[in-house]
């Protein structure tokens, strides 16, 4: 995957690709798409896993760590920014901000086309 146009998305210096257990994406977070029928973006919503949406446990608790390293990193003083495209979009589409202390763990995912800055 062609990750530099990626990386100069990015507003601070420290960049991660997140990835599954099988190297080649981050398919196995939660995350959601947020767009209308026409394209512009969606109300963002956090809210934790109900049961008509089945989701892996696996990719439940595996966004539960994620959300633990990023909140981790705030509290000690870090800026976090997140993209979450797929492969090959050289962009998101739409900006986040996120403050953390109004979003739970368990509510926790990632919005699809998105930079989601954390504070």
């Amino acid at each position: 995957m062609e990750t530099e146009p990626l990386l100069k998305r990015h507003q601070f210096g420290n960049c991660w690709f997140l990835t599954d257990e099988h190297n080649c994406c981050s398919c196995e977070f939660r995350h959601l798409s947020q767009t209308n029928s026409d394209g512009s973006p969606a109300e963002p919503e956090f809210f934790e896993p109900q049961d008509w949406r089945l989701e892996d446990p696996e990719q439940v608790e595996g966004t539960k760590l994620l959300f633990d390293v990023i909140e981790n990193l705030v509290k000690k003083g870090f800026k976090v920014d997140l993209i979450d495209v797929w492969n090959g979009q050289e962009a998101e589409k739409f900006v986040l901000d996120v403050d953390l202390r109004e979003v739970n763990r368990d509510s926790f995912h990632m919005f699809e086309d998105y930079l989601m800055r954390f504070k």
